[in-house]
């Protein structure tokens, strides 16, 4: 089986969240970092990159939390900004 082309997680989760859209045009911010991990589980990653994975998962979670955010639309590319800042 061929390794799955390099995507960055944040070019990842926009491609899930895009195909989202299409169906739904209110979608939580749980359900794109769900279908992230699930792809990315799925893909035959080494384990090393999966943990690394979680770890952004993880991270954008507490972002998202701290700003009391739900939904994936309040998210803007300025909070972007700020998550690779930190």
């Amino acid at each position: 089986m061929p390794a799955p082309p390099f995507l960055s997680p944040v070019a990842d989760v926009a491609r899930v969240a895009s195909a989202a859209v299409v169906a739904n045009s209110r979608i939580t911010l749980a359900d794109p970092i769900r279908a992230f991990l699930t792809a990315r589980e799925g893909s035959g990653i080494p384990a090393s990159t999966l943990r690394k994975h979680k770890k952004f998962a993880k991270q954008i979670r507490a972002l998202v939390n701290s700003r009391g955010y739900v939904m994936l639309n309040q998210v803007t590319a300025p909070d972007i900004d700020t998550f690779y800042a930190n």
